[in-house]
C-alpha cells in the first residue's frame, strides 16, 4: 500500500506537468461552479443606487404628465407649496414624503441598454419614442436631476414588477422595484383638503348664523346648554346640538356622491353683496368661517379653515340653517 501511495505522490504531485495540468483543471471546474451558481444566485439579489438626494436639500421638483399639465412642488419653509395651471395648495412636507424617499435612495434591480437598434425590443424602442412621466429635480446648489419614467415589466429573476426609469438622458433603463406608477399616477386633486370644517362641541363658545336677512348669536352657557343674543327666546338646546354634530367634521359637497367638486374658476364674485349664507364658530383661541357665494344656479363654498380650496354645490340646505331653527319664544311667566 506504502508503495501505491508513494508512485501516486511521483505521478501526481511531484511530476510537475501533470501537477500544473490538475490544477488547471480543478481552477476551470471552480470558475463554473461560480457562474452556474453564486453569480446567477446574486442576480435575484442585484440591487443598486442610482439616486441618492437628501429630502432636506431639494428645493423644488416638478412632474411632467404625458398629455397633461405639470404639477410643481416647492418647499416653503416647514410645509410645500403644490401649483398646476393657476390654482397653489400648501401641504405638510408628509404629503410629499413618498416622492421624497424615492429621490433620496432610488435603487435598480435590473438594467437595459438602449441601443441604436431596438427593433427586436418593441417594450425599449416604444421607451426610447415616448416617456410616461418626467420628473425634474432642483437641490443643493441648484444642481437639476431629471428622471424619465417609461413602463412597467416583470424581473426575470425574481418576476417582481419592475418600473424601467431613465436617468438624466443616459442611454441605460433602470429597473427599480418602487411603485411609481400608482406615485405618480396621484392625482393633483388627491393633495388637496376637502374638509370644510373640523371642530369639537365642546370647545365652542359662540355660534352666528347669517343670512341675507338676518344675523343671530348664540352663547354657549356650558358644553350642552345654549342662550340667544335675543332674551325674549328660549335656545332648542338639543337641536342645536344635534345640528352641529351633523357639520362637525364637514367635507364639501354632501349630496355629491361623487365627493368634492373644487372650483378653480375665476374668484372675483367673494364680495360681501354675493354672500347667501354664512357661519361663524368661535372657540376660546380661535374662529372658522363657512361662506356660501350665489353663483347663478349653483353656489360656491369656502371655508377660512381650508383657504386653498373653493368647492361648488347645488345647494346648501343641508350645512346652512335658519336661526328660527333653533329657538322658540319664552312665556310670560318667565319675564
Amino acid at each position: 500500500m506504502g508503495s501505491l501511495i508513494r508512485a501516486i505522490y511521483r505521478i501526481l504531485i511531484k511530476n510537475r506537468l501533470i501537477r500544473w495540468v490538475w490544477i488547471l483543471g480543478l481552477s476551470l471546474w471552480g470558475v463554473k461552479w461560480l457562474t452556474d451558481n453564486a453569480i446567477v444566485k446574486k442576480k435575484f439579489f442585484f440591487s443598486k443606487t442610482i439616486l441618492t438626494i437628501p429630502a432636506a436639500d431639494i428645493h423644488t421638483f416638478t412632474i411632467q404628465k404625458a398629455n397633461d399639465e405639470e404639477i410643481i412642488f416647492t418647499r416653503n419653509e416647514d410645509k410645500w407649496l403644490i401649483v398646476k395651471n393657476d390654482v397653489t395648495i400648501s401641504v405638510s412636507e408628509d404629503s410629499v414624503a413618498a416622492f421624497l424617499n424615492i429621490f433620496n435612495k432610488m435603487k435598480s434591480s435590473a438594467i437595459k441598454k438602449l441601443s441604436e437598434n431596438t427593433a427586436d425590443d418593441e417594450a425599449v424602442k416604444k421607451a426610447e419614442s415616448k416617456y410616461l412621466y418626467k420628473i425634474f429635480i432642483n437641490h443643493k446648489n441648484n444642481a437639476t436631476d431629471s428622471i424619465s419614467i417609461f413602463y412597467t415589466a416583470k424581473d426575470s429573476a425574481s418576476n417582481e414588477p419592475l418600473t424601467f426609469v431613465q436617468l438624466n438622458n443616459e442611454r441605460i433603463l433602470h429597473g427599480v422595484n418602487d411603485n411609481l406608477m400608482s406615485l405618480l399616477g396621484k392625482d393633483f386633486n388627491d393633495f388637496r383638503s376637502k374638509n370644510l370644517l373640523n371642530f369639537s362641541r365642546k370647545n365652542i363658545s359662540k355660534l352666528v348664523i347669517c343670512n341675507l336677512s338676518d344675523t343671530a348669536t348664540f352663547y354657549a352657557k356650558d358644553t350642552v346648554n345654549w342662550t340667544f343674543f335675543n332674551a325674549q327666546y328660549s335656545v332648542l338646546s338639543d337641536s342645536l346640538n344635534k345640528y352641529l354634530k351633523s357639520i362637525e367634521i364637514l367635507r364639501a359637497c354632501p349630496d355629491c356622491s361623487g365627493g368634492a367638486k373644487f372650483y378653480d374658476a375665476s374668484r372675483d364674485f367673494t364680495e360681501n353683496k354675493n354672500i347667501d349664507n354664512q357661519l361663524v364658530i368661535y372657540t376660546k383661541d380661535d374662529s372658522t368661517t363657512l361662506t356660501a357665494y350665489r353663483r347663478e344656479r349653483l353656489f360656491i363654498l369656502h371655508s377660512s379653515s381650508n383657504n386653498d380650496n373653493y368647492f361648488k354645490v347645488d345647494s346648501t340646505n343641508r350645512i346652512f340653517k335658519k336661526a328660527t331653527d333653533f329657538i322658540r319664544v319664552k312665556s310670560k311667566r318667565n319675564f
